[in-house]
C-alpha cells in the first residue's frame, strides 16, 4: 500500500466519491496544461473505472483487491465483441485509475492510494514481440549441423 501524505492537508475528504475525484482529476489536467486530446481519452478511461466501481464508490475505500478485481475485469481486458484487448490498450486503462488515485493522494484528497510505492511493487511481467531473424548465409549450419549434400 502507499504511503500516506506527510502533507495531507485538512481537505482530506473520507467522503470523496469516486466519481467526485475523477472529475478532480481531470481539472487539474485541463489546468496543468494537458491537450484536449489527452483529457478526452483520461475522461473515458476514467469512465469506465467508474462503471466498473461506482461513482458512489468512497475512493479512500478502495483497497489494493478491489483494484486487482477491476484491472482483470472483462470491460478493462476485453473489446465489447469479447475479443481480448491488445496489451497498450488495457494497461492505459489500469494506468489512468492509478494516476488518478495516486495524484488525490499526493494532493492530500485521500489519505493514501491503494497501490504499492514502487520499491515494494512486484515487477510486472513484460510480454515482447520478438521477429523471425532472416537466415543469412552466415547463419548457416556449419560442421556436423550442416544438411548433407544432394544429388543433382
Amino acid at each position: 500500500m502507499a504511503k500516506k501524505n506527510k502533507n495531507a492537508s485538512p481537505t482530506t475528504d473520507p467522503n470523496l466519491k469516486l466519481g467526485e475525484l475523477s472529475l478532480r482529476y481531470l481539472d487539474h489536467m485541463e489546468a496543468d496544461g494537458k491537450s484536449a486530446g489527452t483529457c478526452f481519452s483520461y475522461t473515458q478511461e476514467l469512465k469506465s473505472a467508474i462503471a466498473e466501481l461506482g461513482a458512489d464508490t468512497i475512493a479512500s475505500e478502495i483497497t489494493p483487491a478491489l483494484i486487482e478485481k477491476f484491472n482483470n475485469c472483462d470491460r478493462v481486458m476485453r473489446l465489447k465483441s469479447g475479443k481480448p484487448k491488445a496489451p497498450p490498450s488495457y494497461l492505459k486503462t489500469q494506468r489512468v485509475l492509478r494516476l488518478a488515485l495516486t495524484w488525490a493522494a499526493q494532493t492530500g484528497l485521500i489519505a493514501s492510494a491503494p497501490y504499492p510505492t514502487k520499491g515494494d511493487a512486484p515487477p510486472v511481467p513484460v510480454e515482447k514481440k520478438t521477429r523471425k531473424a532472416k537466415r543469412t548465409k552466415s547463419d548457416a549450419p556449419v560442421g556436423d549441423d550442416a544438411p548433407a549434400p544432394t544429388a543433382a
